[in-house]
């Protein structure tokens, strides 16, 4: 959620329906561990920030998802949130 230009987090889950988004809390370094012990014939899985992961794979890294006024919310808003690979 963002209030005058500034990301907010919240500490807990339990806020007013429509105020912000919810994403459950993951360990992605435990998740990882997990992966690559259930399917070890597979290349290796990582983890990264949504934020490096746009940066990394979207066009223009990370510019294409930005609006016209250049406001990127995949990279601004969701700087808490990360991405399992495999």
């Amino acid at each position: 959620m963002q209030v005058g230009g500034t990301t907010i987090d919240h500490s807990t889950y339990l806020v007013d329906t429509g105020t912000a988004d919810i994403f459950f809390p993951s360990d992605f370094a435990l998740l990882q561990r997990l992966y690559q012990g259930a399917a070890p014939q597979q290349r290796g899985a990582r983890h990264m920030k949504s934020k490096e992961f746009f940066k990394q794979h979207a066009p223009d890294g990370g510019g294409a998802t930005k609006t016209a006024s250049g406001y990127n919310p995949l990279v601004e808003d969701y700087s808490n949130t990360s991405f399992l690979l495999s």
